[in-house]
C-alpha cells in the first residue's frame, strides 16, 4: 500500500553513471536511469534529472511532475521554488502552477515569508504567494524573529514587519 510505501526509507544509489534508489537491504526500487538523484523524498516527492533538466518522482517511480526545470527546491508544505530559464515560480505537488514565473529569484521561506526579486528589485511574499511586500528594495533578506532588513534606495538598512509595516528606518550603514 502506499502508506507503507511512504515509509520504506530509500536511498540514493549510482551504477556507472546513472542514479536510483536501493531499499536499506540493497535491494533496486528505482532503476538506474537518472543523471541525479535527491537524497530524500519530500512531501512524497523526490527531486531527479533528466536531460539536464529536473522534475520530480514519486516512490513508485512515477514521473509526476516532468522533467522541465533548471532549478527546483525539494517539496515542504506542497510546495517547491523552482526555475526555468532566468525566471522562478511555485509548484504544488500536484504539478498546479501557485505562484507564475515571473520572479528572478525566490528565496526558502523563512516564518511565512520568502525573499523575492523582480527586476533588480526585492521585496517578500507570504506563503499563499501574495506579494506582501512589492520588490521595490535595493536588498532584503530572511525574517528572524518576526523581521526582515530591507536596504533603502539611500543604500541605508533597516527592517519590515510580516505585514510589511517598516518598524526601523533605512538608515544605518548594515545590520
Amino acid at each position: 500500500t502506499d502508506s507503507v510505501l511512504s515509509r520504506t526509507p530509500y536511498y540514493p544509489a549510482k551504477e556507472g553513471n546513472l542514479w536510483g534508489y536501493v531499499d536499506s537491504l540493497g535491494r533496486m526500487r528505482i532503476p538506474f536511469k537518472y543523471e541525479w538523484v535527491d537524497t530524500n523524498f519530500y512531501d512524497g516527492l523526490a527531486s531527479v534529472a533528466m536531460n539536464d533538466k529536473l522534475g520530480f518522482i514519486n516512490k513508485r517511480n512515477d514521473l509526476v511532475i516532468p522533467c522541465i526545470y533548471d532549478e527546483a527546491d525539494h517539496f515542504h508544505n506542497t510546495l517547491s521554488v523552482v526555475k526555468k530559464g532566468n525566471l522562478c515560480g511555485i509548484i504544488s505537488t500536484l504539478n498546479q502552477v501557485m505562484v507564475p514565473f515571473e520572479y528572478q529569484e525566490i528565496t526558502n521561506f523563512s516564518q511565512g515569508m520568502a525573499v523575492i526579486e523582480k527586476g533588480n528589485k526585492y521585496g517578500y511574499m507570504n506563503l499563499l504567494g501574495e506579494e506582501v511586500v512589492p520588490p521595490r528594495y535595493q536588498d532584503a533578506g530572511d525574517f528572524s524573529e518576526g523581521l526582515g532588513y530591507i536596504q533603502g534606495i539611500n543604500g541605508k538598512y533597516g527592517f519590515i514587519n510580516v505585514v510589511g509595516e517598516v518598524v526601523i528606518p533605512c538608515k544605518y550603514d548594515w545590520v
